[in-house]
């Protein structure tokens, strides 16, 4: 009897161990996130799907990243006036292809090597004399996004209401904008323009003018709060820059 209620007992306790076991084991496998901010701007670095981040340059850049650090990616969209607030305080781990510039007191944060550049050009339509000099933008209606920020020569002319800064929202806008006559150039950058020729039939009958604007160095900004994971994610960054996958990823959007 005695046989009986021990083997009886340990069976209970095998029983017992194996439940507390399982899901902790569950859960030690289980990646730890990265938590990625992104500022809409849509096609070709943001692609939405059920009101999701899916697809894109970005997405792919910092899934790749945080992949190569161990790390399960979670995008979080942001709102540009609020990056700071949530680089400081932790609430995301890093946001890329970005630019001090375009950020308040930059060295509060952690600045990855460059990714890429970004260039910038005035893009007018087939029937418009060329533009070779910011000289020839007084008195010209110039639309951009809302809250960018472009060369000093540029910034100088809607300071100064020697030109017209027309504002909108999106890529998109910017392009239906001049083909409709509504503004004399826009400003936009090679990656978004070569995609939308090629994907969207967007920039027929327009092309790049001679006068480039900027060249911004693009990063990833990284937060102070978790040190460890800054430096996982800034570890892999340069591992992608080094084996290659960061320029087979770039090449793709660059020769849209």
């Amino acid at each position: 009897m005695q046989c009986i209620l021990n083997s009886t007992l340990h069976k209970v306790s095998w029983i017992i161990n194996l439940a507390i076991l399982v899901p902790i084991s569950l859960f030690s496998t289980a990646a730890e996130k990265a938590k990625i901010g992104y500022i809409l701007h849509g096609s070709p670095f943001h692609e939405m799907k059920d009101n999701k981040l899916s697809g894109g340059l970005e997405y792919e850049v910092g899934t790749l990243i945080a992949h190569e650090a161990g790390l399960e990616p979670h995008f979080a969209r942001l709102p540009e006036s609020r990056l700071g607030y949530f680089l400081e305080t932790g609430r995301i781990q890093m946001l890329c292809l970005y630019n001090p510039a375009w950020i308040e007191s930059p060295k509060r944060f952690v600045w990855s090597a460059k990714l890429t550049d970004q260039e910038e050009y005035y893009i007018i339509r087939d029937d418009m004399p060329d533009i070779t000099s910011h000289e020839q933008l007084k008195g010209k209606h110039i639309a951009t996004q809302l809250g960018y920020i472009h060369s000093e020569n540029t910034m100088t002319l809607f300071k100064g209401g020697l030109a017209r800064r027309v504002d909108t929202r999106s890529t998109e806008a910017l392009y239906k904008m001049l083909k409709e006559g509504r503004v004399d150039t826009i400003i936009d950058n090679t990656i978004s323009y070569n995609y939308l020729r090629k994907n969207k039939n967007i920039s027929s009958k327009i092309h790049l003018a001679s006068l480039r604007d900027m060249v911004f160095p693009l990063s990833c900004v990284l937060s102070q709060k978790n040190h460890q994971k800054t430096k996982r994610l800034l570890t892999a960054i340069n591992t992608i820059k080094n084996n290659g996958k960061l320029s087979k990823i770039l090449m793709k959007y660059h020769a849209m």
